[in-house]
Formats: C-alpha cells, structure tokens, sequence
C-alpha cells in the first residue's frame, strides 16, 4: 500500500468519529451495524441483505456516503440543510421542557398577538415584523403608503367632529329641547300680482338686518358648534401629537420594552409557585385587552346612539352609505389609538407591579440575598424610569383628552332640559364610556405607586427582624 492511500478502516472510523461529534448520530449507526453483522445462522443463506451505512463506507466517497445516509434517515432524524440538523418540534410546544419559555410562548399568543395587531392596524408597527425571513415586495410597499393612509383617516375625523358638532358638546344649544313651531298654511295664488309697500319695506329690513355691527346678534346656522377650540380644536390637538409620539417610539425606534420587561417579570416570579403565578400574569393581561375590546365597542356605539338621539347630520360628501363607511373606519382608527396608548402604559404598569410582589415575598421568605435583590430593586427602578419617559407623555395626552370628555359630558348632563329619553341615555353612556378608560388609567398608576410605596417597610422589616447573617454595612445599604 502506497503513503497515499488511506486504509478503508481508518476512513470508517474517522468518518463515524465525525458524524458522533457533529450530528449525535451514534444510536442510528451502531443499530445500523448492529443489524447488518451476520448471524451464525445466516453464514450459509445466500439471501441478500439491506446494504448498512458501515457497508456502505467501502465504496464511494466519504460525502456521498454522508449525503446517503442523510436522505435515507430524513423522516427519522428531521429536517437537515446543508449538512446541518434543524429540530422544530417545540414550535407547538411539545417538546419544551421549561415552565418559563412555555409561558412566554402562551403569553405572546394569547396576549401579545392581539396587542402587536392593534398596533399594526394603526400604523405603529409593520406588517410581516414577526415572520424571520424577508418582507415581500408588496408588504414592504404597503407598509410605506398604509402610515400616511390611517394620518388621512385621523384628519378626517378631526374635521368630521367639528363640521358635524361630534357627541353634541355645546353647553347652550345642545341642552335645550328643540322648539316646534306650526308651519304657516300656504295659500297658493293664480295671479301674479306685487305689492310695492311689502317689497319696500322687505328690502329695507334686509339692508339693515346685513349691515348690523353686532354680528354675535345674528341667529346662528344650525350646523355650526360653539366652543370649537377647546371642546374639539384642542382634543384633536393633544390626539395627533400621542399618535406622533407612538409612532416615533414604536415605529422608528422599534421599542420593544414591554416584551423584555415580560421577560424580566416570568423569571423573577416565585420559583415554587411559578406556573400559578405566571398564570396569573396572563390572566390578567387578557382581562386588559378584553376590557379594551369592550370600550372600542362602547365608544363605537356612542356615534350611532348620538344619531338616534339627535338625528341625522349632513354628510361631508356623497353617497351617503361611503360617508357612514369612511366615518366608522375613521372613529375606530381615532378609538384604536386612544386604546394602544392606554394598554402599553396599564400592561407595563401591571408588570411592574408582579414584579415589585415577587421581590417583596421573597423578602419575606427570605428566599434571596440583599445583593440580588439589590440589582432586582434596580431593574425595578429603570423600569419605572423608562415608564415615566416616552410612555408617560403619550398617557397624559391622552388622559387629558379622557377628563375634558368627561367633565364635559357631566356637566351637560346636570343642566340638560332635555327630557328625551334617547338623550338621557345617550348623555349618561357618554360619560360612562370616557370615565371606564380615565378611571382604568389613574387606578393602575395609583396601585403602582402604592405597591413600590411598600417597599421602605419591607426595608425596615428587614433591618431590624431578618438577614442577621448580613453585616450592618449591608443593611444599611440596603434600606
């Protein structure tokens, strides 16, 4: 044998060594040689046998040999691309062993994949984000031209609010029962006859009736509201600029910060009672966007019991059924915004409230030291800080925007004359539907600050009843 020749037995053992090291094959290739060796019994029976992957090696390239057996064991071993094997069976969760990442996976399905298609269907986030492989032509030409599309939906509902008087918020005309006056008979007559003393005297109440400087004394159009920039001006005003605002952060900078804050939050929960706890969290989160399903739906309903309160306004355009159809899209557009601003804000809210919880039963339990918790107490606090940065601005606005409604919504209901029963209803489900989203706001922000407001006397607690093995220094520290 020449020095450049290779024993057929090295070159099996190597290439066996290889597809052990890299592919974990070593089961599938010892049950192949194990069947494929010859019995006692079969030393004399000249019946062919199934060629082995060992056999096999004799002949042929060590690469062809691979590529073989690869194709031959494909519906056994998985999917393999270029050499590599590629396991995808925890796409379904079946074969995740971990309560965590279970969760995690249910979390975003259940919860998140509702919040990231509100998002996208007001233009904060792009279509086809969550697919790994690139965007098509179409979608990535959409996602250009759909922004400036839902821009074009909002200015028409801030226009439609004002041409159209919106949820009837005048103080003075609005809470009034709107007088009937009989219709004068009219005489129809066969002659065309003039009176030159009624025409005078016509034309010269006209003249001064348009020449008067009082014009505030002029009867006014019945479509036109009063109070324009602070009862519609203003509301729209504070809107655009939290959709701005939600836009630059969600869309631009692509913030992500509630699912790492999730992330944070499912592996710091207690580790005993990690599945209840996590549970928890999800329940809750589904109990928000559930909750937030209802209102787009109440405030929905409020246009059209408007209308069947007051009757129908004038349309800005022709055929009517395309106005109540651009209307309907443009209010729900106008809703949705205010909804994505409200759940980001309650959602990380909610999140740093478990968290602040798992810390602090720790605590008590005394089942972490004061270093971890120290770093844990830190996360907590860049948290809140990135709460009360780009998010914080956006759920002013907004909040604003809810106690002008509702101010203004109570006050028409005291002073309303208006014994309609349509319009009772219609004035007391007003207020309702803006003070659930205020109240819903201002309670989450309240129990957050009054769930971290606890911690000085789980501090306190600490310092004087529990960690005696920890030095003064350390509790010091800590408090």
């Amino acid at each position: 044998m020449g020095p450049s020749q290779t024993p057929p037995d090295t070159t099996q053992s190597s290439l066996v060594h290889e597809i052990h090291d890299h592919f974990d094959f070593e089961k599938y290739l010892f049950q192949d040689i194990e069947c494929t060796r010859p019995r006692n019994s079969d030393m004399v029976s000249p019946a062919p046998q199934r060629s082995s992957f060992s056999g096999q090696l004799q002949n042929g390239s060590p690469q062809s040999h691979i590529a073989s057996f690869f194709n031959n064991n494909l519906e056994e071993n998985g999917y393999v691309f270029d050499g590599v094997k590629i396991d995808i069976e925890d796409i379904d969760n079946t074969s995740i062993s971990n309560i965590t990442t279970q969760s995690l996976k249910r979390c975003k399905s259940q919860v998140l994949k509702y919040y990231y298609s509100l998002l996208c269907f007001i233009g904060w986030r792009p279509f086809y984000k969550e697919y790994y492989y690139k965007t098509p032509f179409l979608i990535r030409i959409i996602n250009f031209f759909y922004p400036l599309m839902i821009v074009s939906f909002l200015f028409y509902s801030y226009v439609f609010d004002v041409r159209t008087c919106q949820a009837k918020l005048d103080l003075t005309a609005d809470i009034l029962k709107p007088a009937t006056t009989p219709v004068p008979p009219y005489h129809q007559t066969n002659n065309l006859k003039f009176d030159q003393h009624s025409t005078f005297y016509m034309l010269t109440f006209l003249n001064n009736y348009l020449n008067k400087t009082d014009l505030a004394a002029r009867p006014k159009p019945q479509d036109q509201c009063g109070h324009i920039i602070t009862t519609y001006v203003l509301p729209s005003l504070l809107h655009f600029i939290a959709y701005i605002i939600g836009f630059i952060y969600f869309r631009i900078n692509e913030n992500e910060q509630l699912y790492a804050l999730m992330e944070k939050v499912f592996l710091a929960v207690n580790v005993t009672l990690k599945t209840v706890s996590q549970d928890r969290v999800i329940k809750r989160l589904k109990a928000f966007i559930m909750f937030g399903l209802i209102w787009i739906v109440s405030a929905m309903s409020m246009n059209i019991l408007s209308r069947l309160a007051y009757g129908t306004t004038s349309q800005m355009f022709e055929p009517r059924w395309a106005a109540y159809l651009v209307e309907a899209v443009a209010l729900l557009i106008l809703n949705s915004v205010y909804l994505a601003v409200v759940i980001n804000h309650v959602t990380q809210c909610e999140m740093i409230i478990f968290y602040v919880n798992e810390i602090r039963t720790r605590l008590e339990e005394k089942s972490i030291n004061l270093k971890d918790s120290m770093q844990q107490i830190l996360d907590i606090r860049m948290a809140i800080g990135n709460l009360n940065s780009t998010v914080s601005k956006m759920t002013t606005l907004v909040t604003l925007t809810f106690l002008e409604k509702f101010m203004i919504g109570v006050m028409i209901l005291i002073i309303n004359q208006n014994n309609d029963i349509l319009i009772w209803v219609y004035r007391i489900s007003f207020c309702l539907v803006w003070f659930s989203i205020l109240a819903f706001t201002l309670i989450e922000v309240a129990r957050l600050n009054s769930n971290c407001n606890k911690f000085k006397q789980i501090a306190l607690s600490a310092r004087v009843y529990g960690y005696h093995a920890s030095s003064r220094d350390e509790l010091d520290s800590f408090l």
